[in-house]
């Protein structure tokens, strides 16, 4: 019998948090005037994305967003426990978050997340008529064809729509990255990604892996995740 198998695909976890916790994160940007002022979160340009970088790379180490950071961590759980199928101790470690704000005219072209495992993009501004993100097949194809409808074979990238709310998980090596924002938009895009690595003892010891011990040396990411 014929059959058709499908092997090593490229997971996206899309879920959607409450409406409590959306609140909570739509009220904590407004409670920080400095993101429009662009004073100290949102201070400089990554002229390469075209988007504004908010300075802060620990936004859900902030007190305040405990409610976000525990719905993300959840999730994120999740998909290492019923997704990978990892052993109930594996857990995710964050090692940084910002918020991305992207205005009109402005895009976020394709990249990864280096120095992490698996990210997450919590969207906490969007207009859910034009606003979506795109997930890219890197390296490209070596031959494209004409073909009469793209399917989960031949497609090059895939889209996806978001609304407010939503959170997608997935590997930090897919690249990604989102639509322009039409000119004729008010309000900016905004999203909040999170990276982690995932915290515990690897199968051959080969992998970067945290250990309990290791929660208080945080600062010296780099140093810390070389440790057996």
């Amino acid at each position: 019998m014929d059959r058709i198998v499908t092997i090593f695909p490229k997971t996206i976890y899309v879920t959607q948090s409450d409406e409590e916790t959306l609140l909570s994160a739509k009220q904590l940007v407004k409670d920080f005037p400095e993101l429009w002022s662009k004073s100290e979160y949102f201070k400089h340009k990554m002229h390469q994305f075209d988007v504004e970088i908010s300075q802060h790379q620990h936004i859900v180490d902030i007190p305040a967003w405990h409610k976000v950071r525990k719905f993300i961590e959840e999730k994120k759980q999740y998909w290492l426990t019923h997704i990978w199928n990892c052993d109930p101790s594996i857990r995710p470690m964050i090692t940084n978050s910002w918020l991305t704000a992207t205005y009109p005219g402005q895009l976020h072209s394709q990249h990864i997340h280096p120095n992490s495992f698996l990210s997450a993009v919590y969207y906490i501004q969007v207009d859910p008529e034009v606003d979506y993100i795109s997930f890219e097949d890197f390296p490209a194809k070596i031959v494209l064809l004409q073909t009469t409808s793209y399917n989960q074979y031949n497609e090059q990238i895939h889209t996806i729509p978001v609304k407010d709310g939503d959170l997608l998980i997935f590997l930090s090596d897919l690249y990604h990255g989102v639509n322009y924002v039409p000119e004729s938009k008010v309000r900016p895009r905004i999203s909040l990604a999170v990276n982690s690595i995932p915290r515990g003892d690897s199968l051959n010891g080969t992998y970067f892996f945290w250990r309990d011990d290791h929660d208080n040396d945080r600062p010296n990411l780099a140093h810390n995740i070389t440790k057996n």
